[in-house]
This record gives C-alpha cells, sequence and structure tokens, in this order.
C-alpha cells in the first residue's frame, strides 16, 4: 500500500520519487484525494480512506509513546470580567489602522497586552 511521502518508483516516468497527495478536481466541485509522483505529477493511486486514518493514528499512538501517556483532553480557559484586562478594552488605548497606542504611557501596545492602570472602557 503506497502512502503520501513514500519513496518509490515512478510507473510512468521511472525516476525514483516521493509520493505526495492531491485534491483531483472537477471544476470547483473535489472530486477525491489521488497519490501522484512528485517528478512528473501523473496519477500513481487512489487514496485510500482507511489509509488517512491509520495514518492519523500511527501518528497519535507515537505522540503518545513519546510523552510517554494517554492523550489528554484539551484544557478550558474561562476568564471573569475582573481577569480580562486587555489594552482592547482600556479606555486609554488610542486606535487608528495600523497601531495602537496607550494614551498613559505614550507607547505602542498590542490588543491583548495588559497593564495595572486598566480602566474599562465604558461603551463596548
Amino acid at each position: 500500500m503506497i502512502r503520501k511521502g513514500d519513496k518509490t518508483t515512478c510507473p510512468h516516468c521511472g525516476e525514483m520519487t516521493i509520493v505526495k497527495q492531491v485534491t483531483e478536481m472537477d471544476g470547483w466541485t473535489k472530486k477525491g484525494e489521488i497519490l501522484t509522483c512528485a517528478l512528473c505529477g501523473k496519477k500513481i493511486a487512489d487514496v485510500q480512506p482507511e489509509a488517512e486514518q491509520t495514518e492519523k493514528n500511527d501518528k497519535l499512538s507515537a505522540l503518545s509513546a513519546l510523552l510517554g501517556g494517554e492523550t489528554f483532553e484539551k484544557p478550558t480557559v474561562s476568564l471573569n470580567q475582573e481577569d480580562r484586562r486587555f489594552c482592547k478594552d482600556c479606555k486609554f488605548a488610542i486606535r487608528n489602522a495600523f497601531v495602537i497606542r496607550c494614551e498613559l504611557t505614550d507607547k505602542v501596545v498590542e490588543a491583548m497586552d495588559d497593564c495595572k492602570k486598566f480602566v474599562k472602557r465604558e461603551n463596548l
């Protein structure tokens, strides 16, 4: 079974090549995925759906083996109104098309910066 990234000899050009996965299109409609030669671009094989799934499982199992355990759930972060002290929401933030400048410090700030002098803007 050939998978993307495998080294093989192309049946069309006869050269040693790497197989790449390409989306086959019919106008603006996706027909499917095919495996092609990286050199000549001709079709070598169709992509097997179970091959994609096993590749994903192989990567996850390799990662869990590297980290030495099971995969964990993604952590969730919830900020209450007291913790949201971002410069983009501050009364002293002066916005224009290119930068956000702090009126108090007269410095360029990023939208997600925070400071101790934060005052919430009224028209949020």
